[in-house]
């Protein structure tokens, strides 16, 4: 739903899962304080540093399972994002992820 008013903000639901070692440490206090301000079920944060390795295929499979997302994008690097985007495809879910062909 939107609404036309010049002055309105419009808003997307959005599920985040970030994967990434030392949040704290590597993105500051501010970042890891207002990523953790939100629902669990809507922003998951997967410190390896403190969780170790994951596998994020399969948390973005559970992710999107558990939020009906429309699509999932995709940012890593290139081996993450083909096991990503290839994982979401095997279970019918629409992946996009960047384009590593330079």
């Amino acid at each position: 739903m939107t609404n036309s008013s010049p002055n309105s903000i419009n808003h997307a639901e959005v599920c985040v899962l970030w994967v990434t070692k030392g949040v704290e440490q590597n993105f500051g206090k501010e970042i890891k304080e207002m990523m953790s301000g939100h629902s669990k079920e809507k922003v998951i944060v997967h410190d390896t540093a403190v969780l170790g390795r994951s596998n994020v295929s399969e948390m973005s499979v559970n992710a999107d399972n558990n939020f009906g997302a429309q699509v999932v994008i995709v940012t890593s690097n290139p081996q993450g994002s083909r096991d990503v985007v290839n994982a979401c495809k095997a279970n019918g879910i629409a992946a996009f992820g960047p384009i590593w062909d330079s």
